[in-house]
């Protein structure tokens, strides 16, 4: 289900600007789907890359059988990529990213 809010924080969108890092690795295809549905989405009203990829992400959880995640709308795109290091290193098995994320 679709809520229209502002959020601030968060998912931002700096993806489309980091594909090239190796913990981003395998998602160019990702994104280029995903920016077909946007550019049909922004000619009806226009959405941010945070958004699109946050609601992409909720319906892949509930498609593989997991919960519905309600996504609040309002998100503002980042102007650039994000600083290097805020991901995991991507050769972490499942304890070393758990215990990545509970230090977050």
């Amino acid at each position: 289900m679709w809520f229209v809010h502002v959020v601030a924080g968060g998912m931002n969108g700096s993806i489309v600007y980091e594909l090239q890092r190796p913990e981003n690795a395998g998602l160019e295809k990702s994104v280029k789907v995903l920016q077909k549905a946007k550019t049909q989405i922004d000619a009806i009203r226009p959405v941010s890359w945070a958004d699109v990829i946050s609601v992409a992400g909720a319906e892949a959880v509930e498609l593989c059988g997991g919960p519905t995640i309600q996504v609040l709308l309002g998100r503002q795109d980042s102007l650039g990529p994000d600083p290097e290091g805020k991901l995991p290193e991507e050769s972490l098995d499942a304890s070393g990213l758990k215990r990545n994320f509970q230090k977050k």
